[in-house]
């Protein structure tokens, strides 16, 4: 007889005070369904964005799950006007901080420190860090990942 792998409860996974947050709740699966209605505590110009034109929701959904063939394949899905993309747009303050920084056309190329893919845009910022040889598709990714923006709450 095969055995079924017990799913870990609330209580086993929750950090040390996570209980003592929510004294209104009964036991660790009350004060999760709490924590999961508050608003996130990451500022909305940190969140990532629904990509679909005149929608651009931080209200996007993270889609984890197995092999469900009757199910879109995608990474995330937009709450508010249903798309299902892989990527994301960027926060807003990394669309903001990226205007400020150098861009620089080369004459030649080098290759994109994303994709490996050939790229001629060169960013330089040395307020936030930004430097490298990138290719168009990847200049949002590199700013997002050398700012630290992280918004995937």
């Amino acid at each position: 007889m095969m055995s079924r792998r017990r799913s870990p409860s609330p209580a086993d996974i929750a950090p040390d005070g996570f209980l003592d947050r929510f004294p209104d709740a009964d036991d660790y699966s009350d004060a999760l369904a709490k924590a999961e209605q508050m608003a996130s505590t990451t500022p909305i110009e940190r969140r990532k964005r629904c990509p679909a034109p005149n929608c651009g929701t931080v209200r996007i959904i993270p889609k984890y799950g197995g092999d469900q063939p009757h199910k879109v394949d995608s990474n995330y899905s937009c709450s508010r006007c249903r798309e299902h993309f892989d990527t994301a747009r960027p926060p807003d303050a990394v669309v903001e901080t990226e205007l400020t920084v150098a861009l620089r056309l080369r004459s030649d190329t080098d290759l994109c420190c994303a994709c490996g893919a050939d790229a001629r845009v060169y960013l330089y910022d040395p307020d936030v860090g930004v430097d490298g040889v990138v290719c168009f598709d990847h200049i949002g990714d590199l700013l997002a990942k050398e700012l630290g923006a992280d918004a995937d709450d």
